[in-house]
């Protein structure tokens, strides 16, 4: 059900923060992009509003959707574990699970019959592995991002100075219990899509992104207003003054909100920030 009643007006915030997958894209990469959320997005960006995307994504993948949409300011990808400016062109921000964890971690991950994707950041930028194909390559490209090098151990394929930022588990299962058990509080795992388990760095997560962002910009997170539709988002929720899930998001999701809008189907983000341009009571 749809309750947007009572939202701010644009003239109450100073920044919105959309998820990506589920909210502007179609949760499989199955619909193009909606023009009715591009044209929103349009129209708060002209009325002076900024809009930016937190996404557990990478910035190859999000700065193009970006561009699109005529978003400028800086970007929250990898779950929040980087912040990354799509006119400078350059990481602002970069989290790294600590060095302690990453040789028994990957170990660990090695010995998984999942796929998985591990993410190093270099000073030249991401590289990207795989431990094997899932059988499907624009599964895998969409899933994790390009470009990727299928590997063989990963223990034995890393590089010096490299810092490990995040991995992508494809599983169903929960990780959760078994990450705490064996490394204790240095990293953490939360679900960012029905399919993907993520490892991030201990106190990494959307909500940190956005907070960070905010010191960055100025902006004081009460005055921000956040659509999402999955786990990761609910930190997101808490940390800004305004959140909206997806219609289709969880139950535990659209609880930890404070309003609900439509499916992704049916344009609930669209609904979202239209709403916002509506004039003043």
């Amino acid at each position: 059900m749809t309750t947007l009643k009572g939202l701010p007006t644009l003239h109450d915030l100073s920044l919105v923060a959309l998820d990506l997958d589920g909210t502007v894209l179609c949760p499989y990469g199955k619909s193009p992009i909606s023009q009715r959320c591009l044209k929103a997005v349009d129209q708060l960006q002209k009325a002076g509003l900024p809009v930016t995307f937190v996404t557990g994504r990478t910035e190859d993948y999000a700065c193009p959707i970006a561009q699109k949409f005529g978003v400028v300011t800086p970007l929250v990808t990898y779950n929040g574990g980087r912040l990354y400016s799509p006119v400078q062109k350059r990481t602002l921000f970069q989290a790294a699970i600590p060095e302690n964890h990453v040789t028994e971690l990957l170990s660990w991950l090695d010995g998984l019959s999942d796929v998985v994707a591990v993410y190093w950041a270099t000073a030249n930028g991401l590289r990207l592995l795989q431990n094997r194909c899932s059988g499907n390559q624009a599964t895998d490209d969409y899933l994790f991002g390009t470009p990727r090098e299928i590997v063989g151990p990963f223990l034995a394929g890393r590089q010096d100075e490299e810092t490990l930022s995040k991995v992508i588990v494809v599983t169903r299962q929960g990780m959760e219990g078994e990450l705490e058990s064996r490394f204790g509080a240095g990293i953490q795992a939360i679900r960012s899509h029905p399919d993907l388990f993520e490892i991030l760095p201990a106190g990494i997560d959307k909500g940190a992104g956005v907070v960070r962002l905010c010191q960055l910009l100025n902006v004081n997170p009460a005055r921000v207003l956040a659509v999402g539709d999955q786990e990761n988002d609910v930190s997101t929720f808490r940390a800004v003054g305004y959140a909206v899930a997806m219609g289709d998001a969880p139950d535990s999701v659209k609880a930890a909100a404070g309003w609900t809008t439509a499916d992704f189907a049916q344009e609930g983000c669209a609904q979202v920030l239209e709403a916002l341009l509506r004039p003043q009571d």
